[in-house]
């Protein structure tokens, strides 16, 4: 009788056994194999550095959109990056028999989806603050130019900064008449020509301010017609990146274009078709055109292709790796179905309880691996990274943490209860 309760008890310990180790399996599919998340501060000297000037291979309209910017202005604060790199089982899984370069290149793209995904809100700030420090740019440029008109040609920046504080046109003053005029950009259906006709408004209304509240050399200040029509054009080219094909200003959606732009540099020129391709990077396939998703795509695959060109023939290496722990995940399956198949087979004998030594000692192979060991070389690597790259976080994590956690559970399971009525029915008479 007490071998027979003994049984009973065994046997529903052997269905939550059962139930654990599914869920170990499981894991492996619902969950990333592999994820990377990293975290950078991303600070003005860096974007500084990041963009391309006008020697590098940025394109004219990438140039003509940036050039002169303040970065310190477009990045008034650090910006704290964080991005999530992913590898499925299935990726890894096919590293058996697959081409090396085909495999990291579906890697690398289907990552990169979800990159640019994860970085519009970035992004689009950093566009909607591009905006703003070039119209504030443009129109503070203005004024100075009116400034040393009216002085003279050997007027310093310092003496005509001066000049403008002293008439209340400061950067305060700027930065206030430059948000309002950004409001009215990121309008819906504002146009170029609203944008242009009330960014000469606010340079009129401030040079009348100069004529009223400066000294009379300030009195024939004006913008001639000669100077408007100059002005009127320049902020147009300007402009003209931010339409959409209907007209309307669309200041998100140049973002796409923007990245494709630098990343092409000069060859981008004929290959970007400006506003007509311009999207919202987080915008939805259901309500881009033909043309907007061909735009995502070629985005998409453009980074991918730089990704590659900076990995080259360590593809096949990479794919070498994938391959042995392809092995390393079916050994691991073997290993959590092990237990599931010797409860079967011994359901209806009178010991029909299992050793569970494999999963305890061997299921937690690819979390040690993947987990664990990066973890730990960052650990020892933690000050020479932070030396070389500031700022920069990296942390993993792995859906063969289930199993590591299981094979915990079992392990304390097994040493103080599911062992001693193994031991009770293996010593008790059972064979």
């Amino acid at each position: 009788m007490a071998n027979t309760a003994t049984k009973k008890t065994v046997f529903i310990c052997n269905l939550a056994i059962i139930a654990l180790c599914i869920v170990s399996i499981v894991a492996y599919f619902i969950m990333p194999f592999w994820r990377v998340n990293i975290k950078y501060t991303l600070t003005a000297e860096t974007l500084e550095e990041i963009l391309p000037d006008d020697t590098d291979t940025g394109s004219e309209d990438v140039n003509s959109i940036y050039e002169g910017i303040n970065f310190s202005e477009l990045l008034d604060e650090d910006i704290p990056l964080s991005i999530s790199i992913e590898l499925q089982t299935a990726d890894v899984l096919g590293a058996m028999g697959s081409d090396a370069n085909k495999l990291v290149e579906n890697i690398l793209y289907n990552n990169v989806h979800n990159i640019i995904d994860q970085m519009d809100p970035y992004i689009n700030d950093m566009v909607q603050k591009l905006v703003k420090t070039v119209v504030k740019t443009t129109f503070k440029e203005e004024l100075k130019k009116q400034v040393k008109e009216s002085l003279g040609e050997g007027t310093t920046d310092e003496q005509t900064q001066e000049e403008l504080n002293n008439m209340g046109l400061s950067d305060e003053y700027i930065d206030e008449k430059t948000d309002k005029l950004v409001d009215t950009i990121y309008t819906p259906g504002a146009t170029v020509d609203d944008a242009v006709n009330e960014t000469i408004d606010i340079v009129k209304d401030s040079i009348q301010k100069m004529k009223t509240d400066g000294s009379e050399e300030y009195q024939n200040a004006e913008l001639s017609p000669e100077a408007e029509a100059e002005l009127r054009a320049e902020l147009e080219e300007k402009f003209k990146y931010l339409e959409n094909e209907d007209g309307t200003l669309d200041p998100e959606g140049f973002t796409t274009d923007f990245l494709l732009d630098m990343l092409k540099g000069e060859e981008a020129a004929s290959d970007v078709t400006g506003a007509s391709l311009a999207t919202p990077l987080s915008a939805k396939a259901d309500d881009l055109t033909e043309e907007q998703n061909e735009a995502k795509e070629e985005l998409k695959q453009v980074l991918t292709d730089k990704l590659m060109e900076l990995i080259g023939d360590a593809s096949d290496v990479i794919a070498m790796v994938l391959q042995y722990i392809s092995y390393v995940v079916l050994f691991t399956f073997v290993i959590w179905a092990l237990p599931i198949l010797k409860i079967l087979i011994k359901m209806g004998s009178k010991n029909n309880a299992i050793k569970l030594g494999g999963p305890i000692w061997l299921g937690s192979i690819p979390f040690l691996v993947l987990c664990a060991a990066p973890m730990g070389a960052l650990m020892l690597l933690g000050d020479k990274i932070a030396q070389s790259i500031g700022g920069l976080s990296i942390t993993f994590f792995s859906c063969s943490i289930v199993s590591f956690i299981i094979g915990i559970v079992l392990a304390v399971f097994t040493l103080f209860f599911y062992g001693r009525l193994r031991k009770k029915l293996k010593y008790g008479g059972a064979k």
